[in-house]
């Protein structure tokens, strides 16, 4: 009995130590890398209910309302500091470290169970940044990881079977798919392995903790009149959007090759420590890397099919079943949308699963002894490593006093996030409205200022009511905040909400002296004159428009269409013509309204189609808009320029090496043609003939009805 004991004890002390081990690891990575979309998210919107708002009120998102919730209960509490979310998730992994090792410790205590805790308690730093970072994902995580420890002890103890629900029903209230894969699952485990007097009262301890818990969170949104928007937003929402939000899953075959349905999107398939290393994008992986990466997102189905084996040679202990159903549970967050960011949440789960599936050996011979000490010293050596290098390569906090994190990301390293946070801050006064386009609003909290929208990002399944209300916003909104940095992998901004990128275009500019040399990835716009509502979009016209290319004899003869998509630069759309040795443009047939005017934008030097391919812009071109004024007759495709061409203006583009690359704005008016239907050629000429073909482009070309003075 004392020799139990002692073994009993010394069991809890180590998964008390494994606890503390997987808290620290979690808090070595707290000081580093902000994230600006997930983690902004959350601080963004627990800001707001911390100074009032609703959820699913005043605020439209599609995840569970635990961690918006619970940040702005902290927030009231401690006030609202960034570093708090961190340490509520170091504490959470601490305790999803010490679960782990209990449930391994249950299935032998032959060295697996410092194996698994050691899996659970380096991923911080191993797979960062994810699980160092306050986000609804790595919350049901290791929320989930704890309901499988409660589940487990549940078998026997109805009291923890209660808890176990309780926590399941907290991981849905996270991520709903999640908790409710989850919950099947373990409901699923606990009754095929309680004991046969205890498995009624296991199965309903679960139900009545998670059932305690939706009862209480449906009453608390009723009582503020917001049920029909949560279920609207958690159930509604999400299924509208969903075939939008799909992306395919990771290609098993051939090896060390990426299918061509994820080439252009690679970056969001590729360990976040390559991108580190190697840039976010434009990335060519080389064959080791590409099956690397196949393997990774292999892992937890080899993992479950692992499962299927080991049972098959014989039963399982039921800690592995429990196990098993929280890692089906995070598999499950591989789809619809299986990227790296989605693939992190599993890692973990799979190779700890592995781990629990080993043989026991009865005989305990040297090597096996040794390998459980061998895996925990190679995991703490290479994660001490990786957190070294980590600091190393990290800088100074640069996002202002409101985000003390040490940047890793190059990307983040660099001036173009930490200007536009400057530039705010110097601008505007806390609880002044911005709107941040896209999927950065992690600015909103660094600059203290307000959303004047219910979104955080682009909510894909409600284009036109979310277009409508920002376009309401932005009437009495100064400043935007915009990165280039667009999505490649679904659509584009200008594609998900074309009239809010119509009214940047019109009313919003970037302050003047606010382009450097160096990088001018994220951008702040200002609210300047109006330059006039758009009559004709012409990249809206791109498909009806003639294409020629001039031959290095004079000739004009048709060109191709450029087909690959490129992303907005500098508030501006590309419209690309394939030119010859002596140039070429494109002609368009459209009605001319009063008082109409040419806009457009030219000289941008350089634009980049994913992984594909970069294109420079002629360094020395004239680019000219010309008009057809015989109305007698149709333009030929022979035709040079003599006839009926009429040259409204002629500009030059000269691009040197010392240049801050950026637009350059025309205009021509177009009055003495208004209420004509005519031929518009947009022209490019470089100046020195080249052989071949190639691209030069126009920004944003449109025809605008010039506003009043007064609307001006």
């Amino acid at each position: 009995m004392i020799e139990r004991l002692d073994t009993r004890s010394d069991s809890q002390l180590a998964t008390l130590l494994w606890g503390l081990v997987g808290a620290l690891s979690c808090a070595s990575m707290i000081p580093l890398e902000p994230n600006m979309l997930e983690e902004g998210l959350i601080l963004e919107i627990a800001q707001r209910l911390a100074r009032g708002q609703h959820l699913y009120q005043d605020v439209v998102i599609f995840t569970g309302p635990l961690p918006f919730e619970f940040l702005a209960w902290l927030f009231r509490l401690f006030g609202e500091e960034l570093l708090i979310g961190r340490v509520v998730v170091a504490i959470l992994h601490g305790g999803a470290t010490a679960t782990i090792h209990a449930i391994a410790r249950s299935v032998g205590p032959d060295g697996r169970d410092h194996v698994a805790a050691g899996l659970m308690a380096c991923a911080p730093i191993l797979l960062f940044p994810l699980f160092s970072t306050y986000f609804y994902t790595t919350l049901a995580v290791s929320i989930g990881v704890l309901a499988s420890g409660a589940a487990l002890a549940g078998l026997r103890d109805f009291r923890w079977a209660i808890v176990a629900g309780v926590l399941v029903a907290a991981a849905a209230l996270c991520k709903q798919t999640v908790g409710f894969v989850l919950a099947i699952g373990l409901l699923t485990s606990v009754g095929a392995c309680a004991p046969r007097g205890e498995r009624r009262r296991a199965i309903l301890g679960v139900m009545i903790g998670g059932g305690a818990v939706t009862i209480v969170t449906l009453a608390a949104f009723a009582f503020v009149g917001g049920l029909g928007a949560l279920v609207h937003s958690l159930v509604e929402l999400p299924m509208s959007f969903e075939p939008s939000y799909n992306s395919p899953f990771m290609n098993f075959w051939p090896p060390g090759r990426f299918s061509e349905e994820i080439t252009d999107s690679q970056v969001f398939y590729l360990p976040y420590l390559y991108g580190l290393l190697y840039g976010g994008w434009g990335l060519q992986p080389g064959v080791g890397i590409s099956l690397l990466t196949q393997l990774l997102f292999a892992l937890p189905l080899l993992a479950i099919g692992a499962t299927a084996l080991r049972r098959w040679q014989g039963p399982l202990a039921p800690a592995v079943w429990i196990h098993f159903a929280t890692l089906i549970a995070m598999t499950s967050n591989l789809f619809p949308r299986s990227d790296w960011g989605h693939l992190v949440s599993v890692l973990p789960s799979a190779a700890i699963h592995l781990a629990l599936l080993l043989p026991r050996a009865t005989t305990q011979p040297e090597g096996v002894r040794r390998a459980g000490p061998v895996c925990v010293g190679l995991l703490a050596i290479s994660s001490a490593a990786f957190a070294v290098w980590l600091y190393s390569a990290s800088v100074a906090p640069n996002f202002g006093p409101r985000v003390p994190l040490r940047p890793v990301n190059p990307g983040y390293q660099d001036d173009a996030v930490p200007r536009a946070i400057r530039f705010i801050r110097e601008h505007t006064e806390p609880g002044d409205p911005i709107f941040v386009a896209r999927a950065e609003p992690l600015i909103y909290f660094a600059t203290e200022t307000l959303n004047p929208t219910p979104y955080g990002g682009v909510i894909p399944g409600m284009q036109e009511e979310q277009q409508e209300t920002i376009l309401r916003a932005l009437e009495s909104t100064r400043y935007v905040v915009m990165s280039d940095i667009d999505q490649p992998v679904f659509t584009y901004y200008r594609d998900e909400l074309p009239r809010v990128q119509d009214e940047l275009e019109r009313r919003f500019h970037i302050p003047d002296g606010y382009l450097r040399a160096e990088s001018n990835w994220m951008l702040v716009l200002e609210r300047g004159s109006d330059r006039g509502a758009t009559h004709t979009d012409l990249i809206d016209e791109n498909s009806t428009g003639t294409r020629w290319m001039r031959t290095a004899n004079g000739r004009n003869r048709p060109a191709p269409a450029f087909e690959e998509p490129i992303p907005t630069v500098q508030n501006r759309r590309f419209l690309p013509v394939v030119i010859g040795p002596r140039g070429g443009g494109i002609d368009f047939s459209l009605e001319i309204p009063e008082n109409g005017v040419f806009q457009a934008s030219i000289g941008y030097p350089v634009i980049a189609t994913g992984a594909k391919s970069v294109h420079r812009h002629p360094r020395a071109s004239q680019m000219s808009l010309s008009i057809w004024s015989d109305e007698a007759s149709e333009p030929a495709m022979e035709d040079r320029g003599q006839g009926g061409w009429e040259t409204l203006s002629e500009w030059m583009v000269r691009i040197t090496d010392e240049d801050v690359p950026r637009w350059q704005h025309v205009e021509a008016d177009l009055a003495a043609f208004a209420g004509r239907s005519v031929r518009l050629r947009l022209e490019a000429k470089p100046e020195r003939a080249r052989r071949g073909a190639r691209l030069a482009w126009w920004g944003s070309p449109r025809i605008a009805i010039r506003p009043s003075e007064t609307d001006r």
